[in-house]
């Protein structure tokens, strides 16, 4: 079957797909050898081509599950063909007022183990920009120690909206450059603003044939390079399933299932999704390209593997509820919230990881070490107390 589906690093006979979760490790395996570009980390759950430390500050706050990822709402001004999601593109669910002094009052019981926190939805500089304003001059304010950045497709992005998060404590700005077919427009304001604006500017698109072919053939990794971008993230592209009552389909599913390799992700949590097979093997050969071309930026291979170390990491920290919450509305956070302690979920967490994948038990059990957490149950009484002190 491998043998099938692999030939010089590059996926075939689709037929044969959807691969298994252990069939793509085998074949992903099989490719680590050849592969010459690239350090390993983490239990080999952090691959990049350059020592971990100089990646970014947010890339390793999320690495060590210290990083909250705040969506404000959901309405985007792009038609991704590659977007996840299904219908958020128009939905009108936004951040209330209540919400999101709610979420800040859950910030300040964890700051001191939140090192980093992101703005994404939804496109930063459409509807969601003035609520992202108001969580950045928050948090800026009251956790200076917060690192803070936001992710744009760059389609609405000028020097003057910019220049207004950067004086509200922003300290780096994530392009997805592919949201626009890796235009020269965009790519310019990165050039010619962007670069001049923020001290981190980082280039973050998911891995797959139009990434290749920009980064590669077009040299469009050297472009970034060389005109100042810190860094470029690469991404496994997710393919959900088609929800069983939805007529609609999310771009993904339209562009990738049945037309691309897909494997099957399984995560510690219990969580399986569809994942575009080609994708990490694109993000090796863009690292492999960087190591023979003498390119000098960080490329950090922005995997399955690497986000599922960041929610073991979150998991640990205590700061899973928080993240919970961030993503959706406070009925669905306390209906959803279990009663047992994070101590007790911590233990019986890195024993299951252990069983299922050793690296994720490796990593968790020195996560854990003398972290004292916050139980579940006064996460509870702390909401319902800033719910009825706030009606």
């Amino acid at each position: 079957m491998v043998e099938s589906v692999l030939k010089h690093g590059e996926l075939k006979d689709r037929e044969d797909i959807p691969l298994t979760h252990d069939q793509f490790r085998e074949i992903m395996r099989r490719r680590a050898v050849a592969l010459t570009g690239a350090r390993s980390f983490d239990q080999g759950l952090t691959i990049c081509n350059c020592p971990k430390e100089q990646l970014s500050p947010g890339c390793l706050a999320c690495k060590s599950g210290a990083w909250i990822c705040v969506f404000p709402g959901f309405t985007c001004n792009a038609s991704c063909r590659f977007c996840p999601r299904l219908t958020e593109q128009n939905f009108e669910r936004r951040m209330s007022e209540k919400q999101m002094n709610l979420l800040f009052a859950l910030i300040s019981r964890r700051a001191h183990r939140i090192r980093g926190l992101s703005i994404s939805g939804g496109e930063l500089f459409h509807d969601n920009f003035q609520a992202a304003k108001k969580i950045l001059r928050h948090v800026k304010m009251n956790h200076p120690h917060i690192y803070l950045w936001g992710y744009t497709n760059g389609i609405a992005a000028t020097g003057d909206n910019m220049q207004e998060l950067r004086d509200l404590g922003m300290d780096e700005i994530r392009f997805n450059i592919a949201a626009t077919d890796f235009h020269t427009d965009t790519i310019r304001k990165i050039r010619e603003q962007a670069i001049r604006i923020f001290p981190w500017v980082t280039v973050e698109v998911p891995a797959y044939d139009q990434t290749r072919d920009y980064m590669i053939r077009r040299s469009g990794l050297k472009e970034l390079s060389d005109m100042g971008v810190k860094q470029v993230n690469l991404a496994e592209v997710r393919v959900p399933r088609p929800s069983p009552g939805h007529k609609d389909l999310a771009p993904a599913i339209k562009t990738f299932l049945g037309q691309s390799p897909l494997y099957e992700y399984r995560n510690p949590f219990g969580n399986s999704f569809l994942t575009l097979a080609e994708s990490r093997l694109i993000t090796w050969d863009i690292l492999d390209h960087a190591h023979e071309h003498g390119i000098d930026i960080p490329v950090n291979d922005c995997s399955q593997d690497a986000k599922t170390l960041q929610m073991v990491q979150c998991y640990i920290k205590g700061l899973f509820m928080v993240q919970k919450y961030a993503n959706g509305p406070i009925e669905d956070f306390i209906a959803g919230r279990r009663q047992l302690s994070f101590r007790r979920i911590v233990l019986r967490a890195v024993a299951e990881l252990s069983a299922i994948d050793p690296r994720l038990g490796a990593v968790a059990a020195l996560s854990a070490g003398d972290i004292s957490l916050l139980p579940f149950t006064r996460i509870g009484r702390i909401i319902r107390r800033i719910k009825k002190s706030s009606c």
